[in-house]
């Protein structure tokens, strides 16, 4: 049984929340999160919110990722979003509605109307912030999005022996993030290239980290996160699923591009800006 400054030291003490996994990670010196259990969905027809059933799952170039039209009243759910696409309906000229389901290319329907962040005044843009997350605690006001500065320090400044690695789960190419303190389970094969592949240094292999389902379960309950290659969407034309991730963080960069974390087989950029009306994963946390 583990003690309790074992369980204190990995980032595991607490009890976890609906809807988040179990591991904590620090993303400041003074500041940890819990990661939602997997990436964030909407379905327009019933205008509900949730967290994917497994961390690995995504619904990629499938509908309706790439519905052409009817979106705002489609079964299907989607998993890519425009930035800032809560559903907050602000006036103009500061906001005006932002849909989750749009797929304009027109700046205006995506965040902030000025050059704002999903934080303090504008923070009910962020998808957590203003929606109620079905199987996440069913409360807004309950989960937010990762500024810049955050997924920066999660990366690379914090000190630990594992923080990331580029890997397969369930045969879904992807990143794993691993809690403060992370211990790897007794007879799950370890990885290889840990902590590799910044700004695609192209040291890391994929296939050196295949990760079955059944060793997943192990490792998640040791304190990791993983980010499915989710792709990318420009209108309603997916590219990428399966060999590309790219998730929202909170920050703009300018009145017309914001700040992702991208990653593909070779490696990835912790911080990088591109067009809000491109459409990219949501991951959300929980402040602890």
């Amino acid at each position: 049984m583990e003690s309790i400054m074992a369980i204190i030291r990995t980032g595991l003490e607490g009890q976890t929340p609906e809807g988040a996994v179990r591991g904590k990670f620090s993303v400041s010196l003074f500041r940890r999160v819990r990661f939602s259990k997997g990436n964030l969905q909407y379905q327009a027809s019933s205008d509900t919110w949730r967290f994917a059933e497994h961390q690995y799952d995504m619904i990629g170039a499938a509908a309706g990722n790439n519905t052409i039209s009817g979106r705002e009243s489609q079964e299907d759910w989607i998993d890519l979003f425009g930035w800032g696409t809560s559903g907050w309906n602000k006036p103009w000229p500061q906001g005006g509605k932002k849909y989750p389901y749009s797929t304009s290319i027109d700046d205006r329907w995506y965040g902030p109307a000025v050059n704002r962040d999903l934080t303090g005044d504008s923070s009910n843009y962020d998808w957590g912030v203003y929606n109620k997350i079905s199987n996440g605690g069913n409360k807004e006001g309950m989960w937010r999005t990762l500024t810049k500065d955050e997924w920066v320090y999660l990366f690379n400044e914090r000190r630990c022996e594992y923080r990331y690695v580029l890997a397969k789960v369930n045969d879904v190419f992807g990143m794993i993030i691993f809690a403060d303190g992370y211990s790897h389970p007794a007879g799950v094969t370890g990885f290889q290239h840990v902590n590799k592949g910044l700004y695609g240094d192209r040291s890391p292999n994929v296939e050196d980290n295949a990760v079955s389902s059944e060793d997943w379960a192990k490792i998640e309950k040791a304190g990791a996160v993983f980010l499915p290659a989710a792709g990318c969407r420009f209108g309603t034309s997916v590219r990428g699923a399966g060999s590309y991730g790219g998730y929202w963080s909170a920050t703009h960069s300018s009145a017309y591009y914001a700040y992702h974390v991208y990653f593909v087989g070779s490696g990835f950029c912790p911080v990088n800006y591109i067009n809000r009306y491109d459409g990219f994963s949501v991951r959300l946390v929980q402040d602890n």
